[in-house]
């Protein structure tokens, strides 16, 4: 059995956690993530409270004790040193695309992974397709004659508040989609290209949107399109002296594909099942790999096709800037790795614990800085030491101290703004208090911040990627503050109750039930006279949708006798209830599959009612959960009310961010799990400021409810508490 452990939370992730479920001889044992509360926070969305979940941790030793192997979906400028870790720890690596962003850094890895003996493999799924594989067999036999030109477009609209937006270094469409739309072109043109040029439409903070890649080669052109803020055919064409092959959207995912020649009556069809889902059949290589199977030698992607892609996506960098794009926009003067008058720095820090510290060692260069003292009031923590420095409480007489300070940074973010005005009433100078900058600044609503660029400059390991933070924070923070508060409604669904009946969870004849989504759950629920009742819905094996949270609880449930519902019974059953609202949680794989089921709900509505007026009174008592922008639309167009999910929307980690796209919406409501919330108080305040309701997953705790709404938290989930405990 190999044991993996995943390095980076974000979209891709989740994806990655499916997809290993249906590989056989692996077992996902470990997330990491460098920081701590994004590690258990995507632990916590995926997994809920499955005592076999895998280990969170922000602990790469830990995680290094514990796998076999890594699969690495960190952000892009992390892979190449992420990959070094791992290998001389003797781990086998499965990458994202891109492996590395210049050619130098492809071709070590590579080399230290043959030096180590292990596996090293670029993860884009394509190269494993199947139907990809044959397409690529099929154009090189010569059915087409001499390849002359391969063009390959692969665009989607992303919303910009993204990674793919605001990462304002490596962010756009063509270090995200580059490597796709590269791969066929290398695959039947090769790697020895001649030239390179692009042409690019840019977005915010200067990524590019849209970008054509033309690549010439002695006896042949490639062409490449991506985009993320321009949509257009997603096809791939290869052409040839006797004929072409044409591939439409999804090529990237190939299963079917057509070699069309000069008479048009003649043309050949082939097709192929797209068995395994998505990651599946890349992670299947690299366990084959790792086993030492045999496996099919034309899948994948080699070391000259890795380093080409990271040394065409390294130029386009270069061209467009990207690499000193900050300086130049700020007109600001990097500082020398020096201190004042050749000295390090000397720095105080207000608010401790274990995880700052953790924080600080990785954050703040000590060549450049050294900490004197830190602040706290806990009294506990007094004459505690981090490193060699001492924990003091604050005191008048420690305010002679600081004074001998370059600089206090202050880590305690809750406490920012009293800070900053206590040490102001001692007339303490006011520039020389500053924020400790970590990526978490983006959870908060500081106000306006107090960061010195040329001080982070100085001090931070990474000073760019925390310039960008209060960038970001900036950027995101002025829209919120000018974002309108959304009208109070006591008309909306989420108003009617603070109690909500979790997957249908209750008290059938005195016994608890949870998940089971049944039609006796459901009837308990109704005659308790809960208003506001979620239901999960996926596809059985026949495609018809029925209530289900996932298939073991689907199995667990029928070995129990519980009977099981289909979508339109539920809806029979709720049109007899008109002051009752149904939540509908979609088990959904793409945006594609969560419109398909948002058409077919619609449909099963047509079928279920005998007028429009009926139609649209039974339609209102529907809401959907949404998990990202594109799905909020989806669900709005169609004429649902929306409730929120963001818990299970990782990229969205900035409360402000998720604020102002339930602003953009008028969603209402928005759901977080308990734990989250507990543990990040300050997303209360920035929701509730602007009127929208938070809803906690879930608790049967009638002291720990009792607690939520006494913080601001609106209602909760709940599958045993009772609607007098409302």
């Amino acid at each position: 059995m190999i044991r993996l452990g995943m390095i980076g939370t974000g979209r891709i992730a989740r994806r990655f956690v499916d997809a290993v479920k249906r590989v056989g001889e692996t077992r996902l044992v470990c997330v990491y993530n460098p920081h701590e509360d994004s590690a258990e926070h995507f632990a916590q969305s995926v997994w809920m409270k499955d005592v076999n979940r895998p280990l969170a941790t922000d602990s790469w030793e830990q995680l290094m004790e514990l796998v076999d192997a890594v699969y690495i979906a960190s952000p892009h400028a992390t892979h190449y040193e992420y990959i070094k870790k791992a290998l001389l720890a003797k781990k086998h690596v499965l990458c994202e695309k891109p492996m590395a962003l210049c050619e130098q850094n492809v071709i070590e890895v590579y080399d230290l992974a043959e030096k180590q003996d292990c596996v090293l493999l670029e993860a884009i799924k394509t190269a494993y397709c199947p139907g990809f594989i044959a397409m690529m067999e099929k154009a090189k036999s010569g059915v087409i004659g001499e390849i002359c030109d391969v063009e390959a477009c692969f665009t989607k609209l992303v919303p910009t508040n993204m990674r793919e937006y605001t990462d304002v270094a490596y962010g756009g469409s063509f270090t995200e989609l580059g490597s796709y739309v590269l791969l066929p072109i290398m695959k039947l043109l090769g790697t020895n290209y001649q030239k390179v040029s692009f042409q690019s439409l840019y977005g915010m903070d200067g990524v590019d949107k849209f970008t054509k890649i033309n690549l010439t080669y002695q006896k042949g052109i490639g062409l490449g399109k991506t985009g993320i803020g321009v949509k257009s055919e997603g096809e791939l064409i290869i052409s040839g002296t006797k004929g072409y092959i044409y591939c439409q959207a999804p090529w990237w995912l190939t299963k079917r594909f057509e070699v069309r020649y000069e008479d048009p009556r003649k043309q050949d069809v082939y097709e192929y099942e797209c068995e395994k889902k998505d990651l599946q059949y890349e992670i299947e290589y690299f366990v084959q790999k790792i086993l030492g199977e045999s496996v099919n030698i034309q899948a994948g992607v080699t070391l000259t096709e890795s380093a080409m892609a990271a040394d065409i996506i390294d130029k386009f960098l270069r061209e467009t800037g990207r690499e000193t794009g900050y300086q130049r926009r700020n007109n600001s003067k990097i500082i020398e790795n020096q201190g004042l008058n050749g000295r390090r720095i000397r720095i105080a820090i207000w608010g401790i614990t274990d995880r700052i510290w953790n924080s600080i060692r990785n954050t703040l260069d000590p060549r450049k800085m050294e900490i004197k003292l830190f602040i706290d009031n806990n009294p506990q923590q007094e004459g505690h030491l981090y490193g060699d420095s001492p924990v003091c409480c604050f005191s008048e007489e420690l305010i002679v101290q600081l004074q001998q300070m370059d600089y206090v940074l202050i880590a305690a973010y809750s406490g920012y703004s009293e800070i900053r005005k206590l040490l102001l009433s001692y007339s303490f100078p006011e520039e020389k208090i500053q924020l400790y900058i970590t990526n978490n600044i983006i959870l908060h609503d500081f106000g306006q911040l107090m960061c010195d660029e040329l001080l982070i400059n100085k001090i931070y390991f990474e000073p760019k990627r925390m310039i960008q933070n209060v960038n970001f924070y900036y950027r995101v923070h002025n829209k919120y503050k000018s974002m309108r508060n959304l009208p109070s409604n006591t008309q909306r669904w989420y108003q009617k109750s603070s109690l909500i009946a979790h997957a249908c969870g209750g008290y059938v004849n005195e016994k608890k039930i949870m998940y089971t989504n049944s039609a006796e759950a459901l009837n308990y629920s109704l005659k308790s006279g809960f208003l506001l009742i979620e239901c999960d819905i996926l596809r059985d094996s026949n495609g018809k949708i029925i209530l289900a949270h996932d298939y073991e609880k689907l199995f667990n449930a029928i070995c129990q006798n519980y009977t099981i519902q289909t979508l339109e019974q539920m809806i029979k059953t709720i049109s007899h209830y008109p002051e009752v609202n149904m939540l509908i949680d979609v088990n959904w794989d793409d945006e594609q599959d969560y419109m398909n089921y948002v058409h077919e709900i619609c449909d099963a509505l047509t079928r279920v009612t005998a007028s429009e007026n009926e139609y649209h009174q039974l339609k209102k008592q529907i809401v959907m959960e949404a998990y990202n922008e594109a799905t909020i639309q989806l669900a709005e167009e169609n004429g649902f009310d929306v409730f929120f999910t963001q818990y299970r929307n990782p990229e969205i980690s900035n409360y402000m961010e998720t604020a102002l796209l339930c602003g953009k919406y008028h969603v209402g409501a928005v759901g977080f799990s308990c734990e989250y919330i507990l543990s990040h108080k300050s997303l209360i305040q920035i929701f509730n400021q602007k009127n929208i309701k938070i809803f906690a997953f879930s608790t049967d705790d009638l002291q720990k409810y009792k607690n939520l709404k006494e913080m601001g938290v609106h209602g909760i989930f709940t599958n045993y508490l009772l609607m007098r405990d409302n």
